[in-house]
Formats: structure tokens, sequence, C-alpha cells
């Protein structure tokens, strides 16, 4: 498979709000339903509203689910998480980390991503790390990353559609360019990220 595409932005700007929603709901649930084909499948889940719907969606379409949140002892989103993973009835993972396994991590990102960005590091050391501990329970993950950038975050009500859509292809080529889904560390790991 491919992991570089090329994206069009041509959009009815005169779809209808209920088009809308059930188009994005019946791709999601395409997309997600074509690749559990694989046990167990695993999902990042911080509890927030993307990856909790990602999860839930997941568990409609696969049996053995796995959820992954990933925090340190002075900041992570396990309260919520769990939360939701014990609602949906998924195998839950909480994977911990401190600042001496950062070192090993930027080093590793470094050599699999051949390349280091400064905008990047945050995701790209957290990522090795959560990776990680996936790896030993699934090799494919589903994520909601990005939801935020590609629905453009805090657009507001009274924005028009040309802005709007501005905005989202805009938010859409800073999350494929930023390099969050790099696959080189992915790969490493052996866990096909979706």
């Amino acid at each position: 498979s491919s992991y570089y595409f090329k994206y069009s932005f041509a959009v009815d700007k005169n779809i209808h709000k209920n088009i809308a929603i059930e188009t994005l709901d019946k791709l999601l649930h395409q997309a997600i339903q074509e690749t559990t084909n694989t046990r167990p499948i695993g999902v990042a889940l911080s509890g927030g509203l993307d990856s909790s719907l990602i999860a839930a969606i997941t568990k409609q379409h696969a049996y053995d689910v796995h959820t992954f949140a990933m925090g340190t002892a002075d900041g992570n989103e396990f309260s919520s998480s769990k939360l939701v993973s014990d609602f949906l009835g998924t195998t839950h993972h909480e994977i911990m980390f401190d600042t001496k396994e950062l070192s090993n991590a930027m080093l590793q990102t470094i050599f699999y991503n051949e390349v280091i960005s400064a905008i990047c590091v945050e995701v790209h050391l957290a990522f090795w790390i959560f990776l990680q501990g996936v790896s030993p329970y699934t090799s494919t993950l589903f994520t909601g990353f990005g939801a935020d950038m590609l629905f453009t975050g805090r657009s507001s009500v009274d924005d028009s559609p040309y802005l709007l859509q501005k905005n989202i292809q805009s938010h859409f080529m800073k999350v494929q360019w930023r390099g969050e889904y790099v696959p080189f560390v992915a790969q490493k790991h052996h866990i096909d990220v979706n």
C-alpha cells in the first residue's frame, strides 16, 4: 500500500448538512470496516470526542478491540480513556512513560524518519514510545489524531463555505506536511496506522 496520496478539494458547496453528516458517517464506517480484517484492532484513545468516535465505530466492526492511552505521571488522560473503554467494552492499556525514555526515543525517531523537525519533535517522540507499547498487542491502530486540524478546529458558524473550505485545505496540508503520519516509525514497530 502507498502512504502518499493526492487529495482533491473540489467540494459541492451546496451540499445539505444532513447529506454531509450521512456521507461522513458512511465513509468512517467503510474505512474502518475495510481494515478490521486483522485481529486484534487497536485504537489510540484519549477519551475525547474524536478518538471515542473512532473507538465506538471500530467496536461495531471488530470483536477484539484494544484501546491505548498514553501519558506521564504529571499529565495523562487515563481516567477519560478508561471511562470510554469501560463503556465500549474494549481491552484497555495505559502506556506510561518518563523523561528517561525520551532520549532513546529521540535517537530512534531521527534514525527511522531520517530527519527530525522541531515542529514535530513532541509528536514523534511520543509516537515512538506509544507504538512501542502498542506493538505487542496489535498490528493495526486507528486514531482520531488530526481531526481537529482537518475539521478546522475552532471555525465559527458564521464563516462562509469558501472560508471553511480554504481552512480545511490549509489544515489538511499541515497535517500531511508536519510528519505526524510519517510511516517509518510505525513500520519499525510493524503497525499500520490509520
